[in-house]
């Protein structure tokens, strides 16, 4: 141990290469682990995950509906699905004029909280009595995360019933969701779910729902009864010429129209990290970073030794142990010099070896 000591201490500059080196290799390996166990690995936290599935557009993944698409299957979902829900995610700017800031907001359908099975730790959930066009009897209300409440209201349990205004319209918090709860997509976290409904009553002139409903922005969630999961697909896609005739965009030509009817919906599963939007899209630079740390780990020992060597004296201008003197090559520069000399190549043939049988 002595030994090892006063040799780190005597190759300072070895010492500082390696730990350094360690220490990006350790630090990008976990952070590239945290993301894939986050947005992969981890499952919604809700009831039974493996029985939810999201629609999406044939081979193309692409899983934004219009909203008289979600309409179409609203109305077929009840009897044939265990639930179904829509969500979009938005930033709402929240509080008081002067003082508001922009959150991470969810628009969602009034099946949201019953089809995932997540009960409110404080007050209530939004239902579809909420989520009626220009909202429901109780009129704006929302629903914030555990994050949210802990940041915005101080974890006062007061918060019920208080005013949050949401992009200038005041909203009634009616419940708190527990902190497990990050919201229907993996990988996603929201601070502010409100009604569907009230989307016209928020946006005015320029609602989505009243002026432009065959514009593609929600995301289709249902859970599969247990006597539909295997034929679920085949059931959406019976429901298919219906729906895209009733969701049929303005001005398209016959051809447009023929594809648009003719490419297939799926279900696939929507409560595991796999199905996640952001691992599709950002997978591969999740590997990339993965790679680049499993390289640094492998390759730590090859900076190290031509550090040790060249501190040894072959730079110098002194003959090296294995006979290579420096001065004779004055238009070299030093680290290349050191390099081909032959005490550095053995070093480099032996930490090869040693990888090899590694």
């Amino acid at each position: 141990m002595r030994s090892v000591v006063r040799t780190l201490l005597t190759e300072k500059v070895a010492t500082c290469v390696a730990v350094l080196t360690l220490a990006v290799g350790i630090g990008a390996s976990t952070a590239v682990f945290t993301m894939i166990s986050s947005i992969v690995l981890r499952p919604l936290p809700v009831t039974e995950p493996a029985r939810l599935a999201r629609l999406y557009l044939g081979d193309s993944q692409e899983d934004a509906w219009a909203y008289r698409v979600w309409q179409e299957i609203d109305g077929r979902s009840e009897g044939v699905f265990a639930g179904a829900f829509a969500s979009s995610r938005m930033p709402f700017e929240v509080g008081a004029a002067g003082e508001s800031r922009f959150v991470e907001g969810l628009w969602a359908s009034g099946g949201l909280f019953e089809t995932l099975g997540v009960q409110a730790l404080l007050g209530r959930v939004f239902t579809a009595a909420d989520d009626r066009h220009g909202c429901g009897a109780d009129g704006p209300v929302a629903v914030v995360s555990h994050r949210f409440w802990q940041g915005h209201f101080g974890d006062g349990a007061d918060v019920i019933g208080r005013r949050l205004p949401v992009n200038g319209t005041p909203f009634t918090v009616i419940g708190v969701t527990p902190p497990g709860f990050f919201g229907p997509t993996v990988g996603r976290t929201f601070d502010v779910a409100v009604p569907l409904g009230c989307e016209s009553l928020v946006r005015g002139r320029r609602s989505v729902l009243d002026n432009q409903p065959l514009i593609p922005w929600l995301h289709i969630t249902l859970r599969h009864a247990p006597s539909s999961r295997s034929g679920a697909t085949p059931i959406v896609r019976s429901w298919q010429p219906a729906i895209r005739e009733a969701a049929m965009p303005e001005r398209m030509t016959a051809a447009g129209r023929e594809r648009y009817l003719r490419e297939p919906m799926v279900l696939l599963p929507a409560g595991d990290g796999g199905a996640s939007t952001l691992w599709q899209r950002h997978w591969t630079t999740l590997l990339a970073l993965l790679a680049v740390g499993g390289l640094l780990f492998v390759w730590w020992p090859a900076p190290t030794s031509q550090t040790s060597c060249w501190r040894a004296g072959c730079h110098a201008g002194a003959r090296s142990p294995c006979g290579w003197r420096s001065a004779g090559h004055p238009g070299r520069s030093r680290a290349s010099r050191c390099w081909r000399a032959p005490c550095c190549r053995r070093r480099a043939a032996d930490w090869v070896a040693r990888s090899d049988t590694g």
